[in-house]
């Protein structure tokens, strides 16, 4: 074989590397000594054999009469921890640095599977490796549900892929290679080699791990995909704590792939982005949950809120329910809301001495556009000729032949749906004193967020009836923030 390839080499003026071949003596997978005769080439020189502490690089990997796995998998180890490191050195932003472990990192260990036995608990520790280096650059509470952080972005996760589930899902791939190639007698052997396997079996893997996540062999990759990530969904949603806001979002009927748009357009810094995930998680440090980790120890804790004083202090509580902080927290994170609103019209209609940024925004109680004749009022009471119940809502645009009634709102998400036909029914009067004062169409439009992001196809409506370019996710962002603030704020008093 040696003689051919030489051949064939010089035929096509290529050089045959002699120098840097030997030769490998196996009898029955036993290495044989290094005293056996050398193998000659048509060159006349004598291929050397390799040395019993000698290996060979094949396909990126060293051999010698077997894979050394052990060796192997410490130096892959030892390489992913490095490209961890390198790319949480980048100052990527929380969706490009997944993307970039996903890419960069992962694939240095899915290239092994298949050749390279892996234990389920070393595969464990190598998701365990990743989850400590995020937790330690505050990338990822130490309090949240480590699930997440391998969900998909637009299921609400982190987004960094699993070891353990790239490693089943390659198992998977290979089990349905094997069973479906045409090369029956090559396939044959194979099929009998891992049957007889009693530890790392393909076969017997392949069979376990779709039976974990219930499906069939005939299931397409991406069934198989979806498959893993519907079963940690589920392992989430049967927490009785991080799970709660996983409920809330099905028993409210928000949509999901709304609600979790700011995962995939936000660009939020990795350190915010995993304290919003504590708050849907509920792994705040609130008074309540302070006395559920001290049941037992004797230590007494106070479960009332530290604002308010009557209610239990949970993070739904904080976040949406605290009388005392209806007055300054909620209407601050409410005004982020409103601002970024305010500055869309009035770019829209053309208004005079508007920033570039929308955060550094001023608002204004009103602004007049005299190239489009449109009003903008801002927390404006407008006079009415018959008494109606409430005359303010937070913007006004008023228009030639059309006005517009917009009102913002966080409340907490399981109440969107409840908040947004308040609105719509609060605004009625106003609405026809408007059109009969002004001779114009008036549209109410509320424009509902949750204090955890949750939203419904609605509010998304409303957004795109005013035609302003406003964009669900930055509106979501503010919110989110705004809860933020919320949380540091009131966790940091004494």
């Amino acid at each position: 074989m040696i003689n051919v390839a030489q051949i064939t080499a010089s035929a096509i003026g290529l050089e045959f590397g002699v120098s840097k071949c030997a030769t490998l003596h196996v009898h029955r997978g036993v290495l044989e000594s290094s005293d056996a005769e050398p193998v000659d080439t048509l060159l006349g020189m004598a291929l050397p054999t390799l040395q019993e502490d000698n290996m060979y690089k094949y396909l990126k990997f060293l051999e010698s009469a077997a894979l050394p796995h052990g060796e192997i998998k410490s130096k892959l180890r030892e390489d992913y921890g490095k490209r961890l490191d390198a790319i949480f050195k980048s100052g990527l932003t929380a969706g490009y640095l997944a993307k970039a472990v996903n890419t960069y990192a992962m694939p240095l260990l899915t290239y092994s599977f298949g050749i390279i036995n892996w234990r389920p608990v070393e595969l464990e520790q190598l998701d365990i490796l990743l989850r400590k280096k995020l937790t330690k650059k505050g990338w990822h509470h130490p309090r949240a549900y480590r699930e997440r952080v391998h969900l998909v972005r637009a299921e609400g996760g982190g987004g960094f892929q699993s070891v353990v589930d790239l490693h089943e899902r390659s198992l998977i791939q290979i089990n349905k290679y094997i069973e479906g190639h045409q090369d029956h007698i090559a396939i044959a052997l194979l099929k009998q080699y891992h049957h007889e396997k009693a530890k790392y079996s393909v076969s017997s893997d392949a069979a376990k791990y779709l039976a974990k996540i219930g499906m069939e062999e005939s299931a397409t990759k991406e069934q198989i995909r979806q498959g893993y990530q519907r079963h940690r969904e589920e392992t989430i949603r049967k927490k009785p704590l991080h799970g709660q806001f996983w409920l809330m979002l099905q028993d409210a009927e928000l949509d999901r792939g709304l609600s979790f748009a700011w995962l995939r357009s936000s660009a939020l810094r990795p350190a915010t982005e995993s304290i919003v995930m504590a708050i849907q998680d509920q792994a705040i440090p609130t008074r309540n949950l302070q006395e559920i980790f001290n049941r037992g120890t004797g230590v007494s804790t106070k479960t009332s809120c530290r604002m308010c004083g009557r209610d239990k202090e949970t993070v739904f509580h904080l976040i949406g329910a605290c009388t005392a902080c209806a007055g300054s927290h909620y209407i601050n994170r409410h005004n982020r809301l409103a601002k970024y609103l305010h500055w869309t019209l009035c770019r829209k209609y053309g208004a005079s001495d508007i920033s570039n940024k929308y955060t550094s925004h001023q608002l204004t109680n009103v602004v007049y556009s005299a190239e489009t004749d449109v009003s903008i009022y801002w927390e404006v009471p407008i006079p009415t000729a018959a008494p109606v119940g409430a005359n303010r809502p937070d913007i006004i645009i008023k228009g030639k032949d059309e006005a517009f009634l917009v009102d913002v709102s966080v409340p907490l998400d399981r109440n969107i749906r409840r908040k947004s036909v308040e609105k719509i029914q609060k605004y009625q009067g106003l609405k026809r004193e408007m059109e009969q004062m002004w001779q114009v169409r008036a549209k109410i439009v509320p424009v509902i967020v949750g204090a955890l992001g949750g939203l419904t196809p609605s509010t998304a409506d409303f957004v795109r009836e005013l035609d302003a370019g406003a964009s669900v996710s930055i509106l979501q962002k503010e919110a989110l923030l705004g809860t933020v603030d919320i949380i540091r704020s009131i966790t940091q008093m004494k």
